[in-house]
């Protein structure tokens, strides 16, 4: 293992990783529910406290990651851990500590067993969905796409409220795994196409955003990168026809699992971070295709959604029709549209969590 190499005076990005992952087995050993309850919840006020932090000593007029950290931890196969955040992510690191706060407070009076092991997964949860948002490597930022599985698994399937449940939990599984494994094929892909322009010096892979940013990627290779992001985004947005787990995870899940899957969009995310700036070329060409995808979510997903009974299965088709306009405000690709996307990433994280608490 290398020498770390950061931008910031202390390991913020990390800290904001490993805290809620430390508090979620600090709180396996508290003498009481009552006492694991607090650490839970100390914790993420801490997180939100660290995240508002981040926020404000961000300086929107550098155009690098700031408060990056670098460290290189298996060379052979190019794998490091690189975090930092830009204007496209901060916004999310105090949004995502938001977002677990509430999710928090919503559910924990609510739960009847296992108390300890429900705030776990919701700190574990938090988390991953915060080295998603801060991670500079793909296969860093796999890794947490794929750990964030697990807890949203558990959440839904032990502590669900319907009684398909369990059913919901496995389905949303399944199509997580499914939607991840064309990602992984891509991230392979970029690592090979890396090794051969040698980017990552004599015999080395690499899978650094920045370091891949600067390697040429042919046309046709492109192509394939940019869908396969592509298809692992639009299930997890999700974007239709991909949504079918959406309505039952929201149903049969605790609250807090609705605020974290419908106020974080980390599909819309991932196709800004990832696969347009690594795949510009064919995002232009089949950009269409996915904005065509973003219009039908939009106009199914309201059209479903007004004949809607039960508050949550509302909230999973408003939430469709959100990514849709979301989707087509990223892939008109020009600044206008992508500020709008963000925007509205947002101001739907802050409106859908309300929901969620009142459904």
């Amino acid at each position: 293992m290398s020498a770390i190499e950061t931008t910031a005076p202390f390991p913020v990005l990390t800290l904001l990783v490993l805290l809620p992952a430390a508090a979620a087995l600090a709180l396996q050993v508290a003498p009481t529910d009552r006492a694991a309850s607090r650490i839970a919840l100390a914790a993420m006020v801490a997180e939100l406290a660290i995240a508002v932090g981040v926020l404000l000593a961000f300086r929107p007029a550098l155009a690098q990651a700031q408060l990056a950290e670098r460290v290189e931890w298996i060379p052979t196969v190019g794998a490091v851990y690189h975090v930092g955040v830009d204007g496209l992510s901060v916004l999310f690191v105090p949004l995502t500590a938001l977002t677990a706060l509430l999710a928090l407070v919503s559910s924990w009076r609510s739960v009847r067993f296992h108390l300890r092991g429900f705030l776990a997964s919701l700190l574990l949860l938090e988390a991953a969905t915060m080295g998603i948002f801060v991670s500079l490597d793909l296969l860093l930022f796999f890794l947490f796409w794929e750990a964030m599985l697990v807890p949203t698994y558990a959440l839904i399937r032990v502590w669900g409220v319907g009684p398909e449940r369990q059913a919901a939990a496995a389905k949303y599984a399944m199509y997580m795994l499914v939607g991840s494994a064309p990602m992984l094929v891509a991230i392979a892909l970029l690592g090979i196409n890396a090794r051969a322009a040698a980017a990552a010096g004599p015999g080395g892979y690499t899978f650094d955003l920045p370091a891949l940013l600067a390697v040429p990627v042919p046309p046709g290779l492109q192509a394939i990168v940019f869908l396969a992001f592509a298809f692992s985004f639009a299930v997890k947005s999700p974007l239709f026809p991909f949504h079918s787990w959406l309505p039952g995870a929201l149903l049969e899940g605790p609250a807090g699992v609705a605020i974290f899957l419908v106020g974080l969009k980390l599909g819309i995310y991932g196709f800004l971070r990832f696969a347009i700036p690594l795949a510009p070329d064919a995002a232009r060409e089949w950009g269409w295709a996915i904005a065509a995808l973003g219009v039908a979510s939009i106009l199914y997903g309201g059209l479903v959604a007004l004949a809607q009974p039960n508050l949550r299965r509302f909230l999973a088709f408003a939430a469709l029709t959100h990514v849709g306009l979301a989707t087509v405000g990223v892939f008109s690709l020009n600044q206008q549209g992508v500020q709008g996307a963000l925007l509205l990433m947002v101001n739907v994280a802050v409106s859908a969590t309300g929901l969620a608490l009142l459904a």
